[in-house]
């Protein structure tokens, strides 16, 4: 397993996984006239593929924003004509994807996920198979984040890498996707299966910080 440098994405054998598309996305927001997104994502991608050598994209749910299929759904068909080119591609479904199975010519799991080999693919907001167990989780789902505060009053908030002995969350990677800081988030289904507070702290330029466990308190964010 190697994580992608700079980027949300990390690559086994000759797979690239991916999380929390979030397609759409910018038609949803409010104040701001943000241009469509979707081809600058599948351009990314189609990069990520061929500096990395991959034949198949895994994306581990929220391919889509709006939790209703037909908003986003041209967005997500045009993301999927163009990436399936260069590789096939896997979704396992997440709590915004409604049914996509029904508009989408790619093999798509359900949202417990699935084995492959020592790995365990999952979207994170449905509880995984037993075969989990043993297994590296990778899992997606929250949209990890963690903020800092200087003592000017500057806040800066930056995606991060949940890592431990067997799990991996993973960031959104829609870069106009944010998150809820870790300090104040869970991990939902897996809660009770794994401890969060062993999880390493990794900004996407590989930096440590420190486990969950090891951040201090903090009132406001």
């Amino acid at each position: 397993m190697k994580f992608i440098r700079g980027t949300p994405a990390l690559v086994i054998g000759r797979k690239l996984v991916i999380a929390d598309l979030h397609l759409g996305f910018e038609k949803h927001v409010k104040g701001l006239n943000v241009g469509n997104q979707t081809k600058r994502i599948a351009d990314n991608v189609k990069r990520l593929l061929k500096e990395n050598c991959c034949n198949e994209l895994i994306i581990l749910g929220d391919i889509k924003h709006s939790v209703t299929v037909r908003p986003d759904l041209e967005d997500v068909q045009a993301f999927v004509s163009d990436v399936k080119r260069f590789a096939t591609i896997t979704l396992v479904m997440g709590n915004h994807d409604g049914s996509l199975q029904n508009y989408l010519d790619i093999r798509v799991v359900d949202g417990r996920g699935y084995r492959d080999g020592k790995y365990y693919f999952m979207h994170g907001h449905a509880a995984p198979k037993k075969e989990y167990v043993n297994c590296t989780v990778i899992s997606s789902h929250i949209h990890p984040v963690i903020a800092f505060r200087d003592n000017l009053g500057g806040r800066i908030v930056e995606k991060i890498w949940l890592i431990g002995e067997r799990l991996v969350i993973m960031p959104a990677f829609n870069p106009l996707i944010g998150g809820i800081d870790v300090r104040k988030s869970t991990l939902d289904v897996l809660e009770k299966r794994f401890d969060r507070r062993t999880l390493g702290i990794y900004l996407l330029d590989g930096l440590y910080l420190c486990n969950v466990g090891d951040l201090p308190e903090i009132d406001s964010l």
